[in-house]
């Protein structure tokens, strides 16, 4: 089962600052893995809780984002 979180909405919160919200923006996690899925302009990025703890989740939003942005 998925859900939304209140992690969730700090991630949202964060990728919207990133990237413009142009699209359909939601964060869930997964209550079994506990890994997160972002989904924002026809994307899907997975990260682990382990990751969202320690803050490296950040850089991959901005990495996959602004990485992309370019292109």
């Amino acid at each position: 089962m998925k859900s939304h979180t209140p992690e969730c909405a700090q991630i949202e919160q964060f990728a919207a600052t990133v990237v413009p919200v142009k699209t359909f923006l939601v964060c869930l996690q997964d209550f079994a893995t506990k890994d997160y899925t972002l989904e924002l302009q026809g994307r899907s990025i997975t990260f682990t809780k382990e990751q969202f703890d320690d803050g490296t989740w950040q850089e991959i939003v901005r990495g996959e984002f602004l990485g992309n942005a370019e292109t």
